[in-house]
């Protein structure tokens, strides 16, 4: 038996990461195999930009669930990379709106086949295991459980209250 599947709930988020980090590495290697310069993180921003042709920065920030400064480091480098149009709203010239440009489609098109390959091979991997199928279901329900009471909150107020080693320092 395997560490992991031994104490599950306490590694949790290490066997997460685990998972997420052997299928990131895969990918950077597809993408690698096919000479595609594409940057896992721009994978989100990207296929919303190609979704809906023009996006807001505050839209964007919203359909990730990521902070502005996390957001506006990805659109620096995609504006580094020459892949972003960034314009200002007409109706309200606070507003930048975005989109892909002509770059952008170009990459874009490249990576349609990538991502058609990961979908269809994620579903066949899912469909082979018992219950892949409600994964994300189950996933959501852990994140929305999560964002109602978070891990720290559960577990802190159930613990006795320690001095931080700030605390100590004053004392």
């Amino acid at each position: 038996m395997s560490l992991y599947s031994e104490q599950g709930e306490l590694l949790f988020g290490t066997y997460l990461k685990r998972i997420a980090t052997r299928f990131q590495q895969d990918v950077v290697q597809i993408y690698a195999s096919q000479g595609i310069r594409f940057d896992l993180s721009w994978f989100p921003i990207f296929y919303l930009l190609k979704k809906k042709e023009q996006y807001s920065v505050t839209e964007l920030a919203k359909a990730v669930d990521i902070s502005h400064p996390a957001l506006n480091q990805i659109l620096k480098a995609l504006e580094k990379e020459g892949l972003i149009a960034v314009e200002r709203d007409p109706k309200d010239l606070r507003k930048k709106m975005l989109s892909l440009n002509k770059k952008g489609l170009a990459l874009s098109n490249k990576v349609q086949p990538v991502w058609r390959g990961i979908q269809r091979y994620m579903r066949e991997l899912f469909a082979s295991v018992d219950g892949g199928g409600q994964l994300f279901s189950i996933l959501n329900e852990l994140e929305n459980r999560l964002s109602g009471k978070s891990l720290y909150t559960a577990v802190t107020s159930e613990l006795p209250h320690q001095t931080s080693p700030i605390e100590n320092e004053k004392i």
